[in-house]
This record gives C-alpha cells, sequence and structure tokens, in this order.
C-alpha cells in the first residue's frame, strides 16, 4: 500500500539522519525490530534500499550517499532539513510517533495532539499536485450548502488540527479559494492539467496570514500583552512578523504585519483581558463589538 511505503521512506530518512552516518548492517537490524516492517523481514531487500533512495530523493529532496571508505551512509543535504519547515515538522512529528509506537512503555506517558479527519484524502491531493491534474470535489459548508466543483490544487497547509488544500476551483475561477478537507468528499481524479501561476509558493500565499484566510490585505497591528502573558508570545510568536517593539514592567507592546482575520482576532481572544488590540482602529473596534455582545450574553 501507498502508506506503508510511505511510512517505510520517513522512517529509512529518520533512522539514517538521527545516527549521521550509518552502516547497511545496522539499518537492516534496526528494520527487522520496527513496527513498520509488516512482512517481518531480516533486512531491507539491496534492490528496494536502493530504489527507496530514489523515491526519497524525487519526493523529499533528500539524497541519501554512501561513504564507501567507511562502508556508511549519510544524508548529503542533511542541512536542507534544518531549514525546510515541511521536513522538519514531518521527521519530527514521525520521529516522536514511531518512538512512542515501538515503546509500550511510553503509551500512557507521551500525548500528540492528532489531527480527526481528512488525513484519509491527503494521497489523492498530494498525487493530483505532483501530476498537474485537477480534481473533481463536493464541498460541503458549515450552512448547510453544498456544491461540486473542480479544483486546481495549489497547496496544502495544516493549521488547529485541520488540513486544507488551495487552489482555483470552476466554482470561482477568479480568485484562490480554501477548503478545509473534512468538508470535501466525492474526491475524484480528473484527466484535466493545470500549471502552477509563476512563482507560486504556499509561503507567499499565506505570508500576511495567521491561519488560512489569504485574500486579506494586511495592515500593522499592535497588540498590548500584559506581562503575564509576555514570556508565551515571546517564546512562541503567534506569526513570523513579531516584533517587541516596546518592554515595560506591565506589559510590552508586540506588532504584527498580516491580515486581520477572524482567526488571528480568535486566537488573539484565548489571552482574554491580557490582550489589547491598539490598532488598527477597525479592528479593535471589532473586539469592542464583540465584548458588548458578550456583555448582552451575560446580562451584564
Amino acid at each position: 500500500m501507498l502508506i506503508d511505503l510511505f511510512n517505510r521512506y520517513i522512517w529509512l530518512v529518520d533512522t539514517i539522519y538521527s545516527a549521521g552516518a550509518i552502516s547497511r548492517e545496522e539499518i537492516n537490524r534496526r528494520w527487522s525490530r520496527s513496527r513498520y516492517n509488516e512482512k517481518h523481514e531480516d533486512a531491507i531487500p539491496e534492490r528496494t534500499f536502493h530504489h527507496d533512495r530514489e523515491a526519497i530523493l524525487l519526493m523529499f529532496h533528500v539524497d541519501i550517499q554512501c561513504d564507501k571508505r567507511r562502508n556508511v551512509y549519510y544524508i548529503d543535504n542533511a542541512s536542507d532539513l534544518q531549514q525546510d519547515g515541511l521536513r522538519r515538522w514531518m521527521l519530527s512529528s514521525f520521529t516522536v510517533k514511531q518512538m512512542v509506537d515501538e515503546s509500550e512503555i511510553l503509551r500512557d506517558q507521551i500525548i500528540y495532539e492528532e489531527i480527526p479527519s481528512g488525513q484519509q484524502d491527503l494521497t489523492k491531493f498530494v498525487s493530483a499536485m505532483r501530476d498537474h491534474l485537477r480534481l473533481r470535489i463536493t464541498h460541503d459548508s458549515f450552512k448547510g450548502k453544498s456544491y461540486t466543483t473542480i479544483i486546481s490544487p495549489f497547496c496544502l497547509k495544516v493549521f488547529k488540527q485541520r488540513w486544507y488544500v488551495a487552489g482555483i476551483t470552476d466554482q470561482y475561477p477568479d480568485e484562490i479559494r480554501v477548503y478545509a478537507l473534512d468538508r470535501l468528499h466525492d474526491i475524484q481524479l480528473t484527466e484535466q492539467t493545470y500549471a502552477l501561476p509563476n512563482g507560486f509558493t504556499a509561503k507567499d500565499l499565506f505570508r500576511f496570514s495567521y491561519g488560512v484566510y489569504c485574500s486579506e490585505t494586511p495592515a500593522p497591528i499592535v497588540v498590548k500583552v500584559a506581562a503575564g502573558s509576555v514570556p508565551f508570545i515571546r517564546t512562541v510568536p503567534l506569526h513570523e512578523s513579531q516584533q517587541e517593539i516596546e518592554q515595560h514592567e506591565e506589559y510590552s507592546l508586540f506588532q504584527y504585519y498580516l491580515a486581520p482575520t477572524p482567526d488571528f482576532k480568535m486566537e488573539l481572544r484565548t489571552l482574554g483581558a491580557d490582550a489589547e488590540v491598539l490598532s488598527p482602529a477597525s479592528f479593535r473596534q471589532e473586539f469592542v463589538d464583540d465584548i458588548l455582545r458578550l456583555n448582552q450574553t451575560y446580562g451584564l
């Protein structure tokens, strides 16, 4: 199955990357004990091993090379893994899951965040993007509306325990739309091909987004954060544009350059009274309006 191949590829990359340099004998020894070795093989066959190396290079741009003097394998472009967010996230997630799966004693001691739905269709979208094929999808909104359309999938993004796909559809041909995978069904590959816009990257599409809204205009946003919450914001920035522009004993001012979208507003609201939006005025007013509605809801 495709998922079994994928797991073996990631296992192999993780094993070699973690070791730095490792012999074929040691790779085989570890594979014989791996839970991903569903055939219970004593070793990865030589032909399969080299086929996996080629596939890993094509899929993940990870170059597994052999140092013939020491007869060990290593990742030639290992430094690239540290600079590539997707591959770093993929390897770290897989490593933790592998440790938990292979160590029964740890099962009740480590909790990692699950993505509840949508993952089963990931391979369809990855395959479509690789081959530049359009997909027929049916979208069900939370408002009860449904429609079927054809999408050119430009990129995938995971956010707040959901996978999303962004692309151009026949339903909305003049703008890039973002769909949660768990709201899609009847997903089928078509024979229609598409081309990415020149210079397109997912990072650029979401550069000024906190989450998955990508059509809003960015603006400088200044937030006053109470001292008690400042360390959390400093250590885990809310956005790559975050700057601490003022420091005081009782608070700090943080500035962002991004779109004032509903998902960013929701994130700031998790800080409660410890966060106050100072500007822009229109974004601040949204919080004021929300507070007034809450006062009515709670009869204050």
